[in-house]
């Protein structure tokens, strides 16, 4: 059973003891909060790994190209080597 279903305050003039009430809704409340908290910063990691990985992919295309640039050269340079050379 959850917390809330095993409660029971104090009963007092004209119902129950406030302090006993108050004590648990903050008591609720901080766990709340924390949970809220938790979700939220995980809500946000998620929100954000689509960007990282976007960026990765972004950062990894550059290379790529630049890549195929640096490939192109060293081709035409051993194309002319190779026609120096007959």
């Amino acid at each position: 059973m959850n917390d809330t279903t095993m409660m029971r305050f104090r009963e007092s003039f004209r119902g129950y003891n406030k302090d006993d009430v108050n004590a648990y809704i903050e008591q609720i409340h901080m766990k709340f909060s924390r949970r809220e908290a938790e979700l939220r910063a995980q809500m946000a990691e998620l929100q954000n790994a689509p960007c990282r990985s976007v960026a990765n992919n972004e950062a990894v295309v550059a290379e790529l190209e630049a890549a195929k640039l640096a490939l192109s050269r060293v081709e035409a340079e051993n194309r002319e080597l190779k026609s120096m050379m007959e």
